[in-house]
């Protein structure tokens, strides 16, 4: 009868056993058993509780809570645990006292991830976000992000090890160690050591911490806190190529002549008004940021250029690794504020026996240097040359270097979103800190266009965006999917007119009436489509920030001034941003009727 009643609910589904082993995270041999009608679970037990689970899950995902729940003849108010109820009832065919059971936490892994460890084991030493914050010497909200998987401090060893260090003394001196043994599995004699605890509790806080999560949150953290104020002041031109002013050699040595050059270089640019110069280098960039004298030069006569509206394309030098692109951009993250910059990666292999050296301004000048890898200190060579026969045979080579390249990032206004290549994928996740206007009912911004009064430009690129992120959305929910992971607003900073909109260009707050309409919305994007999911977080990752996730491209946008857009298009950077949205959206998956009443209590 189990197997019977189990093939019904599966078809009603419109799903297979495989499904149900790929679910159940198990070998389909096992389910086939169970199917055959050669084993049945023990109702209550781990085996039929898990079953349980995937086929709600399998509901979840296919958007069919509805007609299983018709099926089961689940009346009244819908909920998760009703309709797991009934189907134990379903499957086992008989009405009895005891209902669906909840998996044994002992036979589950309870942590499986760093937020999740943490929170735990400072819970177990009573210690608030505000307490370990002020121990750590950290912001109370920087250590509520680690606690909900938005942070990780794998980037600084130092913050790691004080971590381990703080929590061990608390639990101990709390004489608390034998509950932190049982949630570890460490025993409680290497907790007890001196020279092992800290080795074995920081392996087991750490040891999910193997992806690129960290790089993915400092890039990000980055374009999210960024001012397009230097917050060291920049120097004049003139104060920083004073000491190269009126120099016309024509050959320079060494990294100090390196710098000479690229200062007189660059002054040169801005005099003219260049509108364009060309930049590669593969050597080691200690010329650059080995003098803090020099970077703060380079800084001011670069922020100059691009300001003065010369348009700089750079080859960055770098391999295939995520770390390394975002280490590179990252250096040039003020540059790339300006909108000034055209970036590129080669997709040869690099030399590593000789280093190459091409600063270009067309018509104008150029430095170029072909030396041993790391002798460039002390007999690198650099020329300087102004003949136009020179600069055409260097464009020609920077020429052929772009064709080899593909582009790494490229910056647009945030409004004009539109304008980006977000057109191909239908697999698209948004991370932000507020409803987005993709999910935006067209009322809804007509109406809050209408009342802060914004002008007829402003308004029609508004819509013009709405139309983009909307047919984004619909191809992406007839294709494949859409999914946003979202913090829903404090009803305090809703009802004081403090929550804002995602309208680029609008400085606009929602009324509770306008924020309703838009959780409807939101709501019947759920109800309808199984390719939408609303994923509710419990603040905001970033505070300025949201991400479109996709195979091909990621664009990362800045919902303040400045209103950027900044477009990755690198398959290595893709993936990374892809893995950092499915760790989030696994850590805070939600079946959509639990999700629904989250939403509920705004209407």
């Amino acid at each position: 009868m189990y197997a019977e009643n189990l093939k019904n609910v599966l078809s009603c589904l419109g799903a297979s056993a495989a499904d149900l082993a790929k679910y159940l995270k198990c070998d389909r041999s096992n389910v086939s058993r169970i199917t055959s009608g050669k084993r049945v679970p023990k109702r209550g037990g781990k085996a039929s509780a898990g079953i349980i689970d995937s086929l709600y899950e399998i509901a979840d995902d296919k958007g069919k809570t509805r007609e299983l729940s018709e099926f089961l003849s689940v009346g009244g108010e819908i909920s998760a645990k009703e309709i797991k109820n009934r189907l134990a009832d379903h499957l086992y065919g008989r009405h009895g006292e005891e209902t669906y059971a909840q998996k044994d936490a002992k036979n589950v892994v309870p942590y499986r991830s760093f937020g999740q460890k943490l929170n735990a084991v400072m819970t177990l030493a009573e210690l608030s976000n505000i307490r370990f914050g002020k121990m750590l010497n950290l912001d109370s909200s920087y250590i509520s992000r680690f606690r909900n998987g938005f942070r990780s401090p794998r980037s600084n060893e130092s913050v790691m090890e004080a971590i381990c260090s703080i929590l061990l003394r608390r639990v101990t001196d709390q004489a608390k160690l034998p509950q932190l043994s049982a949630m570890t599995g460490i025993p409680v004699g290497i907790l007890e050591s001196e020279d092992e605890s800290a080795a074995a509790f920081g392996k087991w806080l750490y040891d999910d911490q193997s992806d690129d999560s960290p790089v993915i949150e400092s890039l990000v953290d980055r374009i999210d806190s960024i001012s397009d104020e230097a917050k060291t002041p920049l120097l004049t031109p003139e104060e920083a190529a004073k000491s190269e002013t009126g120099r016309t050699d024509g050959v320079y040595f060494g990294t100090d002549g390196l710098r000479s050059a690229v200062i007189r270089f660059l002054y040169g640019v801005i005099k003219k008004k260049a509108p364009l110069i060309c930049l590669y280098s593969d050597q080691n960039m200690d010329w650059m940021t080995g003098s803090a004298e020099f970077q703060l030069k380079w800084a001011s006569l670069m922020m100059a250029c691009a300001k003065g509206g010369t348009k700089i394309q750079i080859i960055h030098n770098i391999d295939r690794e995520p770390a390394e692109m975002i280490k590179a951009i990252e250096k040039w993250l003020p540059l790339y504020m300006t909108g000034a910059v055209r970036s590129y990666y080669s997709v040869k292999q690099k030399n590593v026996r000789f280093s190459s050296t091409l600063f270009l301004c067309p018509g104008s000048a150029c430095i170029s240097g072909f030396n041993a890898a790391d002798c460039e200190d002390t007999c690198g060579i650099y020329r300087y040359d102004e003949d136009p026969a020179i600069l055409a045979a260097q464009k020609m080579t920077f020429n052929e270097m772009i064709k080899n390249s593909k582009k790494l990032v490229t910056v647009y206004k945030t409004e004009d979103i539109g304008n980006t290549p977000l057109t191909e994928d239908t697999d698209i996740t948004v991370i932000g800190n507020m409803l987005t206007l993709a999910s935006m009912p067209e009322s809804t911004l007509d109406s809050i266009l209408a009342r802060v009064g914004c002008g007829e430009e402003t308004a029609k690129s508004a819509r013009k965006t709405w139309d983009f992120l909307c047919s984004l959305k619909k191809r992406c929910l007839d294709s494949g999917s859409f999914h946003e992971c979202i913090p829903l607003a404090d009803e305090e900073l809703l009802f004081d007119g403090k929550t804002y909109a995602d309208i680029p260009g609008v400085l606009a707050v929602y009324t509770p009436v306008e924020y309703a309409e838009h959780v409807r919305s939101v709501m019947e994007l759920s109800d309808n489509n199984p390719n939408y999911r609303f994923y509710v977080l419990p603040e905001p990752m970033f505070p300025s920030t949201q991400m479109l996730i996709s195979k091909s491209a990621v664009a990362v946008s800045r919902l303040r001034h400045p209103h950027i857009t900044m477009l990755f298009t690198h398959p290595a950077m893709c993936g990374a941003f892809i893995a950092y949205a499915n760790r989030i959206k696994e850590q805070y998956k939600q079946d959509k009727l639990t999700a629904r009443k989250l939403l509920e209590k705004y209407l």
